[in-house]
């Protein structure tokens, strides 16, 4: 079957989180979905059908995140090198729309 996935478990070790989550937490802002609009002049239009919070951090941003691309790059023999770990928080009643991203609208208008 193709394409071949993987799914990995227990990457991320309880202290990590911790780290993560402390340095993480202050941070976060309420999610949104951009998308790009024909109109010039309106630019980007953000919709805010979200009512999650999150916080995207470099993946070399703090010594958690450091360990964390370490362990991606062992384990799968890629480099997450400057792809940022995208951190969400699901407060009670938390939901994220279903929504096309940005890049994949423009993808596809050029095709």
């Amino acid at each position: 079957m193709w394409p071949l996935l993987f799914q990995f478990h227990d990457i991320v070790n309880q202290g990590d989180t911790e780290e993560l989550i402390g340095s993480i937490e202050p941070q976060l802002a309420l999610s949104t979905t951009s998308s790009f609009v024909v109109d010039p002049k309106r630019g980007v239009r953000v919709n805010s059908a979200r009512t999650t919070f999150d916080k995207y951090i470099g993946n070399d941003q703090n010594s958690a995140a450091r360990r964390l691309t370490r362990r991606i790059r062992h384990i799968t023999k890629l480099d997450p090198a400057g792809t940022p770990y995208l951190f969400a928080s699901y407060t009670y009643g938390g939901t994220y729309d279903i929504h096309h991203d940005a890049v994949c609208e423009i993808l596809l208008k050029r095709n």
